[in-house]
């Protein structure tokens, strides 16, 4: 059986499933949580459209407590994991098409989560739809879980592994082909203060994984206009000055490579820093002016991973109280204390605290271990691709939640976007049909090797 030509005849349904998917706001949303809804009312609304996906389709399906669902097919005592997150980042600015509408163009469909997660895991639930319709026989059952908190927290997944079987092994689809078989350990702190400031309100960002790509900043003191003008024009940034308060426009991009975006928070305190010497600013400015760390002495760099990566995702500063937070993806070779160490010596001479919200460790498997070779194989051959490496990364999947478990797909390497679409937290996101069809029939390969290997 031709997996590709099963996915060519089914590609209006996935599609279908897709756009119902991403039509649906589900972003975390504390004031709508209920017993039933732990993270909102409208990650709830999605986690019920895919459970009825699973009725419509006959397949065997649980809700496990509105923190994850997930439907199951094969026979076995071994139970083979893929793990996919239905919430995704906050909509954001800078959109040219409807972040909810999945308006096709080009051959791509647009909207929040058609990249990250929504378009891979409706691949997976099609790839699981594909072997159960033909009733390919599988020696081990597999399971594809979806969580609801993957954005902000693994709570989910977590949840989860005390309630429900915990796969031996198994993929993500929320990364990179050919095979990701590391993933840096993700740090998110914070640092705050209660410095003297000339910043009266200075609110940006909402989530750490995300570069602020917006910021806006009243203060004190009167505002300096033709000094950010030339401030502006000297970073090639855009802003104004409106109504006593400065606007800055940066861009946004996946905290894992900030490098890819602009970060308006940290442009913006620099700024107020340089024009009206404000030591507070000078101080926040000069920690996370480098994407690599620098300003905190974290400019680590590992033998597989790379170098580290920091990111300022969320500012919430007025003249009494100042919290900055921060996302860090350090690599192999270091453990969290490391940073931690690291970042105190730095920040508390200065009158700065932090404080530890996200600690996820290092995620690394034997690249020539059995699982990965048959996920690299399927990815080879099904797409005739021997060139590209195995890689790891500074993303952060739910890999890091289960044991012997990898980040596989749906970004395909040789794939070059034209630059109207917008990578994963981007604004303009967007997912190929011929990726949807493609990453279906991998999967679909991948999943009937790995339960009958």
């Amino acid at each position: 059986m031709s997996y590709k030509q099963e996915a060519v005849k089914r590609q209006d349904e996935i599609v279908a499933d897709l756009k119902a998917m991403v039509a649906i706001k589900s972003i975390i949303d504390e004031t709508t949580i209920s017993e039933n809804a732990p993270y909102g009312a409208n990650i709830r609304q999605a986690l019920d459209l895919f459970l009825d996906m699973a009725k419509r389709d006959g397949f065997t399906y649980k809700d496990v407590d509105g923190h994850a669902g997930y439907i199951e097919y094969g026979e076995g005592e071994e139970l083979v994991g893929v793990l996919g997150h239905l919430d995704v980042v906050p909509l954001g600015d800078g959109w040219t098409k409807d972040p909810l509408g999945c308006e096709e163009e080009d051959g791509y469909i647009f909207g929040r989560g058609t990249s990250d997660d929504k378009g891979p895991s409706i691949a997976a639930y099609h790839a699981l739809k594909i072997l159960k319709d033909n009733n390919v026989k599988l020696n081990r059952r597999v399971r594809l879980i979806v969580g609801c908190d993957e954005e902000t927290g693994f709570r989910c997944v977590e949840y989860y592994k005390q309630v429900e079987e915990v796969p031996n092994f198994g993929f993500t689809p929320d990364a990179n082909f050919p095979v990701i078989y590391g993933e840096k350990g993700i740090i998110q702190l914070y640092l705050n203060s209660e410095y003297p400031t000339i910043i009266t309100e200075l609110n940006a960002g909402e989530v750490g994984n995300v570069v602020i790509g917006r910021a806006s900043a009243k203060l004190s003191v009167d505002l300096d206009e033709a000094a950010f003008t030339a401030y502006l024009s000297k970073h090639n940034l855009v802003g104004s000055v409106t109504d006593n308060t400065y606007y800055l426009e940066g861009k946004s991009a996946h905290a894992m490579a900030p490098q890819e975006g602009l970060n308006a928070g940290v442009y913006l305190l620099s700024f107020i820093a340089e024009a009206h010497n404000d030591e507070f600013a000078k101080h926040l400015a000069d920690f996370t002016h480098s994407y690599n760390g620098h300003g905190l002495n974290i400019d680590f760099e590992g033998k597989y991973m790379g170098p580290l990566t920091l990111n300022l995702g969320v500012l919430r500063i007025n003249e009494n109280t100042q919290s900055a937070l921060i996302d860090i993806r350090y690599p192999d070779g270091y453990v969290a204390e490391d940073v931690f160490k690291a970042i105190r010596a730095k920040v508390e001479p200065l009158n700065f605290s932090l404080d530890i919200d996200t600690d996820k460790d290092i995620v690394f498997l034997d690249p020539e271990g059995d699982m990965i070779k048959i996920l690299e194989e399927v990815y080879r051959t099904e797409t005739g691709d021997y060139e590209s490496p195995l890689i790891t990364m500074g993303g952060g999947t739910y890999a890091k939640a289960f044991e012997n478990h990898v980040a596989y797909g749906m970004e395909f390497p040789l794939i070059k976007h034209p630059e109207s679409v917008g990578d994963v937290h981007q604004a303009d996101e967007a997912v190929s049909k011929a990726a949807l069809i493609d990453g279906t029939a991998i999967y679909a390969k991948a999943i009937e090797k790995l339960c009958n290997m």
